[in-house]
């Protein structure tokens, strides 16, 4: 989340804590708090969100009902906190190196400039339709870097698969190589963004190439 700070962090939101809590970010290893912040009363600040939407602050941002913060700096990104993007899901869509937006059979991507959301598509433009507001899954399954949206069809007999048109010049390995990424992708419950273990946004390095082989190699 921070590409300056060694190791991993995480950030993570509160329900009806009664210390008034409502969301904070923390060093992965050590646990360490690194910033929190407080509500005027209890309440239920039920999603949250980590990406980089936003390439003039550096690292990732984390927003949840309480605004965009950019992690590193722990900053508002855009002081007006009603305009932050609804906290769905995220995954890696187009060409460059941010984050864009799932919400609700949406496809859209964060406007730094303009603080809105941009629309790029919809799933039932083509037929798709959502199992409550959630695709059946999101992830990188054809092995480009980006990553792909299966729904089905309003009859539940067809799965419609959303990859991306959109070409790059951005060289990743298949983001499920990654382990960490790869175990993201089985998780259910509560649905949440698949991650991998280094830093995707703007500036990014080159990730060190997954130690893995072929079963018997």
């Amino acid at each position: 989340m921070d590409p300056d700070r060694e190791g991993l962090q995480g950030y993570g939101v509160q329900q009806d804590n009664p210390s008034l809590l409502y969301e904070y970010y923390y060093d992965a290893d050590s646990g360490e708090i690194l910033w929190k912040h407080y509500g005027d009363e209890v309440g239920d600040n039920a999603r949250g969100m980590a990406g980089d939407i936003d390439p003039n602050h550096k690292g990732m941002e984390v927003w949840s009902f309480m605004g965009v913060y950019n992690a590193k700096e722990n900053e508002l990104t855009e002081s007006d906190t009603s305009l932050a993007p609804w906290p769905h899901t995220g995954l890696w869509w187009d060409g460059d190196e941010m984050m864009e937006l799932f919400n609700d059979g949406k496809f859209e991507k964060w406007n730094w400039n303009t603080s809105a959301v941009d629309r790029i598509l919809k799933v039932s433009t083509y037929g798709g339709t959502l199992s409550g507001r959630y695709a059946q899954f999101i992830g990188d399954i054809l092995g480009d870097w980006r990553e792909e949206v299966v729904v089905t069809n309003a009859d539940a007999d067809e799965l419609l698969i959303f990859t991306t048109d959109k070409p790059s010049d951005i060289r990743l390995y298949t983001l499920a190589h990654n382990p960490a990424y790869r175990n993201a992708m089985t998780l259910k419950g509560y649905m949440q963004s698949s991650h991998v273990d280094y830093f995707i946004g703007k500036d990014m390095k080159t990730p060190p190439t997954p130690n893995i082989r072929y079963a018997g190699a």
